[in-house]
């Protein structure tokens, strides 16, 4: 997911600088910033540090290049500095969390976030950043106040619409994700993010037409998007349109030639409409191009063998005198026999918080699914516990 921060609209102007030579200095950097010469604005920030090195301005266009350049350590020592010797400065701080988060030290970048919030609470890319923060660690309700907060404050940013709609339709609130989404395209109608995003979830609702119509979009403004023409490749094969599939992932790897996903889509369309050549060579090329992550692929490898009458080597792709293994666990400790355990556990799935009938952003029809349950609690823990010996002594 795009991610709004400071860094999107340049570095920040910082306190006044004044009329003083340092001030000139760094005005004249950020004037070549903004005309293009990056080189020229790094050498003055560097030659005025290296007579005062704690000018909070020049540490923090300095650390601003380099977070530009991929160099986050550096622009977290910069930056940092520079948000030392200016505490008020909302904007480095806001920067310096960018810096944070593109080393992973989420934590530190939340605090800096909230130190972005307490000095201007209505800071609309620190409201977003910490958000895709709290999204990121599972704390939803966090996230989208945060989302909530910057649409509020600033209505009219296209990704601030899209941050929001994505989260809704991870809450499963199909309508108000919708809402956000359109509401984003209102704003920016060709951006290809919110038409895809609508897309998957006018699919998830079944509405598959209104679906195809955002990839279409997508696909004639971005004729190499492969991503595109797959997705309208999938809605194709849902509306059992074997031929447009066909087409529509043909295009997706011509676009990408290693899009494995693609070529495993096509072989199952090809399989399902009979032709079992093409298939077997899609799922082939899928297999070559994803070797641990094609099972689809290599399940329609084995029927297409069959299908042209090569039985000894489908029956060898599929091994089911070798990999198929059938056992019978242990009850955990503290139940008295396998059928007690088994009472428990369907207790507790069907008591588990998480579950939820026909989930909108799966494919379950006609059941239940809950989100993760091995979560350290019992009776999963025991589960899992006996699971992961019985797959141990396997391997």
């Amino acid at each position: 997911m795009p991610k709004l921060h400071q860094t999107d609209r340049g570095p920040s102007s910082g306190a006044a600088t004044g009329a003083s030579a340092a001030g000139q200095v760094v005005a004249r950097a950020r004037s070549d910033l903004q005309a293009g010469r990056s080189g020229a604005a790094q050498a003055a920030c560097e030659a005025l540090l290296a007579q005062h090195p704690d000018n909070p301005e020049a540490l923090h266009l300095l650390g601003w290049l380099a977070l530009q350049s991929g160099q986050r350590g550096r622009a977290v020592e910069l930056i940092g500095r520079a948000a030392a010797l200016r505490p008020e400065n909302a904007d480095f701080f806001a920067d310096l969390a960018v810096a944070q988060a593109g080393l992973r030290r989420d934590a530190d970048a939340i605090g800096s976030y909230r130190r972005v919030l307490m000095l201007q609470p209505e800071h609309t890319l620190a409201l977003s950043g910490l958000g895709t923060l709290y999204r990121k660690r599972g704390q939803l309700d966090d996230a989208l106040d945060c989302f909530q907060r910057a649409v509020a404050v600033d209505p009219d940013m296209a990704m601030l619409h899209k941050n929001l709609g994505g989260l809704l339709r991870e809450l499963s609130r199909t309508d108000d994700a919708a809402e956000s989404l359109r509401r984003g395209l209102e704003i920016e109608p060709d951006d290809p993010d919110l038409l895809k995003d609508l897309g998957r979830l006018e699919a998830d609702l079944d509405r598959l037409p209104e679906a195809l119509d955002c990839y279409r979009r997508v696909a004639d403004a971005y004729p190499s998007d492969a991503d595109a023409h797959y997705r309208i490749g999938g809605i194709h094969h849902r509306m059992g349109d074997l031929d447009a599939a066909a087409g529509a992932y043909e295009r997706a790897t011509k676009a990408q030639p290693g899009l494995a996903k693609a070529w495993s889509n096509l072989a199952r369309v090809r399989l399902t409409a009979g032709h079992a050549q093409a298939a077997l060579e899609a799922a082939e090329t899928a297999v070559r191009l994803d070797p641990g992550g094609s099972c689809g692929a290599l399940a329609d490898q084995a029927a297409a063998l069959h299908e042209l009458g090569r039985s000894l080597e489908s029956q060898a792709l599929l091994a089911y005198d070798r990999l198929v293994y059938v056992g019978r666990l242990e009850p955990p400790p503290g139940f008295g026999d396998l059928r007690a355990f088994n009472a428990e556990l369907a207790r507790a799935v069907r008591d588990h918080p998480t579950l939820v009938h026909e989930p909108s952003t799966k494919t379950t029809r006609g059941g239940w699914q809950t989100g993760e349950l091995f979560d350290g609690s019992e009776p999963f823990r025991g589960l899992e516990l006996r699971l992961r010996a019985a797959i141990e002594a396997y391997m």
